[in-house]
C-alpha cells in the first residue's frame, strides 16, 4: 500500500488557492514591488524613482481583475494614465503653496471622478494615485533632480500589467469559463423567443424558437465536448463545478423546451380573455428567466461576487413569479390537461433553482463576499459577456451622496495640503493621505475606517521606528520590504486594520529609511496622522453629513414597492 505523504495536502493546498487566491495575488504584488528596488540596488535605477516605480506596480498587480483578457488590459492602460497624471501634478505641485493647493484639489475631484466610474475598482484606483501623488510631492522641490517621476510610475504600472499578463497564457479556465457562459446565454436566448405572439407573428416565432433552439443545443454540445477535452487533459479542480453548471443549463431547456407546445393553447386567441392575465404571467416569467440566465452568464465567466449577488436577486425575483403563475394556473387552467402539464413543467424548473444557485456558488471565488452591488434590476439586453466592463458606469446621472462627498473631500485635503505646505511640516504628507484613505461616503464608514486606520498606524509606526532605530544590514531591509508587501496584500481582504499595520511598516521603511531616526520625528508622524483622520471623522460629521439613518427608510420603502424583495436585501 502506498502512503501519499505530500500530494493530498498539497492537492488540497492548491484547490483553496485556486479557489481564494490571495496569497497569489499577494505574491504577484510582492514582485512587483521588489523589482524596482533590486534595479536600485545594483545601480540601475534611483533610489526616489524605484520607490515610486514600486508603489505604482503594487497597485496595478494588486488588483484583482476579472473578465476578458482585452478589457483588461484596457482598464490596465487606463489605470496607468491616472498614476502617471498622478505623479505629474506631484511633481508640477511642488513648485508653490498655491500649486500644490489647486494639484490636491483635483486629486480630490478625480477621486470621486473614479468611484463614480469605475465601481468597486474605483476606491483602489483613486487611493493609489493619491499616494503616488503625496510621495511626489513630499520628495520634489524646486531643482531637485525628480523629473523622471513621471516616467518612473509609468515603467512601474507597465511591471505590474506585464506580471498580470504573463500567468494570462496558463489561465485555462477562462476559455472553459466562458465556454459555459455562452451555453447560459444560450438558454437565455431561447427564453426572449418563447412568449407568445400575436396571429401575424406566429409563422416568424416559430423559426425563431426552432433557430434559438437549434443554436442551444449546438452551443451544448460544444461545452460538453470541451469540457470532456479538458478533463481528459489534466485533473483540475475547478472543472467538476462548470460541468455541473453546464448540466445544469442542459436540464433547464430541455425543460423549457417542454413547455414551448403549451404556448399556443394558452394564448389570447384560443383560450379566451379568461387567461389573459396567465398569458401576461407567463411573459413575465420567461423574461425574468431571460435576466437571470444571463445574469448567470455574466457570474460564471466573471467569478465576481458582485455579479453572483446579481444573480441570485434575480434568482428570487423568479422564484416568487413563478409561485404567482402556478397559482394563476391552477385557478385558470384547473385539472386539464393544458394545466396539469404547465404545473408539472414549472415544479421541475421551480426545483431546479436551488440546485443552480449553488451550482454557481462553487465557481465563483469567495462567494460570501459582499461587495458593492446595484440592486436596480435592469434588463440584460446585452449580446457581449463583458463582465468587466458592465462594472463601469458610464451614466451621466450623478449620485448627490458622491457628489456632497467629492466636494468634501477635496476641502479637507486642500486645508490639510495648505497646513503642510505653508508651516513646512515634516512628515505633513501623513495628514492628507490619511484623509483620502479614511474618509467615505457616509459617517458611519468614516467613523469605522478612521478606528481601523488609527489603530494599524500606531502599530505600524512604532514598528517601523524600532526597526530603523536598530539600524539592520541593507539585505535585511530588503528581505522585510517583500515579506511587508506580501502580508499587506495578503490582509488587504481580510482584515482592514492589519493591512493598515503593514502598509504603514511599509511606507516607513521606503521613505524615511535613509533619514535620522528620532523620538521627535516618530512623534510627529504619529501626531499628523492621528490629526488626518480626526478631520476626516469631524468632516464626515459636520460638512454636509450623510447619515445612515436618514437612507435607509427611504430605500427600504423603494425595495418593498418595486418587488417585494425586502427580506432577500436585508440579508446581503
Amino acid at each position: 500500500m502506498r502512503i501519499d505523504l505530500f500530494g493530498t495536502p498539497f492537492s488540497r493546498l492548491a484547490e483553496r488557492e485556486r479557489l481564494k487566491p490571495d496569497a497569489t495575488r499577494a505574491l504577484r504584488a510582492a514582485v512587483a514591488f521588489m523589482t524596482p528596488l533590486l534595479l536600485a540596488a545594483s545601480g540601475h535605477l534611483g533610489g526616489f524613482q524605484a520607490v515610486l516605480a514600486s508603489f505604482a506596480g503594487h497597485a496595478i498587480a494588486n488588483l484583482d481583475i476579472r473578465g476578458a483578457y482585452a478589457v483588461r488590459l484596457a482598464f490596465f492602460l487606463g489605470a496607468t494614465a491616472i498614476l502617471t497624471g498622478s505623479a505629474w501634478l506631484g511633481l508640477h505641485g511642488a513648485s508653490g503653496l498655491w500649486a500644490a493647493v489647486a494639484a490636491t484639489g483635483l486629486v480630490g475631484l478625480g477621486a470621486g471622478v473614479w468611484r463614480h466610474l469605475l465601481g468597486e475598482y474605483g476606491f483602489s484606483v483613486s487611493a493609489s494615485s493619491a499616494l503616488i501623488f503625496f510621495i511626489t510631492l513630499a520628495s520634489s522641490h524646486p531643482g531637485a533632480p525628480h523629473a523622471f517621476a513621471p516616467m518612473a510610475t509609468l515603467m512601474g504600472c507597465l511591471g505590474g500589467a506585464a506580471l498580470h499578463a504573463a500567468g494570462w497564457p496558463f489561465m485555462a479556465e477562462h476559455p472553459l469559463r466562458r465556454t459555459v457562459a455562452a451555453s447560459w446565454t444560450a438558454v437565455g436566448g431561447l427564453c426572449a423567443v418563447m412568449p407568445p405572439a400575436d396571429p401575424v407573428g406566429v409563422a416568424r416565432r416559430r423559426e425563431q424558437v426552432a433557430d434559438a433552439e437549434h443554436r442551444l443545443r449546438t452551443t451544448l454540445d460544444q461545452a460538453f465536448q470541451v469540457l470532456e477535452t479538458a478533463r481528459n487533459r489534466k485533473s483540475r479542480p475547478f472543472l467538476r463545478p462548470l460541468a455541473t453548471l453546464n448540466h445544469a443549463a442542459a436540464e433547464l431547456g430541455t425543460h423549457l423546451l417542454a413547455l414551448e407546445p403549451l404556448l399556443c393553447a394558452i394564448s389570447k386567441e384560443e383560450c379566451g380573455p379568461a387567461t389573459q392575465d396567465l398569458a401576461e404571467s407567463l411573459r413575465s416569467v420567461l423574461l425574468s428567466l431571460v435576466n437571470t440566465t444571463r445574469s448567470a452568464a455574466l457570474a460564471v465567466v466573471s467569478h465576481r461576487p458582485s455579479h453572483l449577488a446579481r444573480f441570485e436577486v434575480r434568482l428570487l425575483r423568479l422564484t416568487r413569479l413563478l409561485g404567482v403563475l402556478q397559482d394563476r394556473a391552477a385557478r385558470k387552467l384547473g385539472e386539464t390537461p393544458e394545466g396539469s402539464h404547465l404545473t408539472a413543467v414549472l415544479g421541475r424548473v421551480q426545483a431546479q433553482l436551488p440546485p443552480l444557485r449553488e451550482a454557481l456558488r462553487a465557481t465563483v471565488e469567495r462567494a460570501r463576499e459582499r461587495g458593492p452591488v446595484s440592486y436596480e434590476l435592469f434588463d440584460l439586453e446585452t449580446y457581449a459577456l463583458r463582465p468587466l466592463a458592465s462594472s463601469f458606469n458610464l451614466s451621466l446621472r450623478l449620485d448627490p451622496v458622491l457628489v456632497r462627498f467629492t466636494l468634501r473631500l477635496m476641502a479637507i485635503m486642500m486645508g490639510a495640503v495648505a497646513l503642510w505646505r505653508g508651516l513646512r511640516l515634516p512628515y505633513g504628507y501623513w495628514m492628507p493621505l490619511c484623509i483620502i484613505l479614511v474618509l467615505q461616503p457616509d459617517y458611519g464608514a468614516t467613523r469605522m475606517r478612521a478606528t481601523q486606520r488609527t489603530l494599524g498606524t500606531l502599530g505600524g509606526s512604532f514598528s517601523a521606528s524600532l526597526i530603523l532605530w536598530v539600524k539592520p544590514p541593507y539585505w535585511f531591509l530588503m528581505a522585510a520590504t517583500a515579506v511587508v508587501a506580501w502580508a499587506f496584500t495578503f490582509e488587504l481582504r481580510r482584515d482592514y486594520a492589519v493591512a493598515v499595520f503593514f502598509i504603514t511598516l511599509l511606507m516607513v521603511l521606503q521613505m524615511e529609511a535613509a533619514a535620522p531616526m528620532t523620538m521627535l520625528l516618530t512623534v510627529q508622524r504619529l501626531s499628523l496622522t492621528l490629526a488626518g483622520c480626526l478631520a476626516a471623522l469631524v468632516a464626515a460629521l459636520t460638512f454636509w453629513p450623510v447619515w445612515e439613518r436618514d437612507r435607509l427608510p427611504p430605500l427600504l420603502a423603494e425595495a418593498r414597492r418595486d418587488g417585494g424583495d425586502l427580506d432577500f436585501g436585508l440579508t446581503i
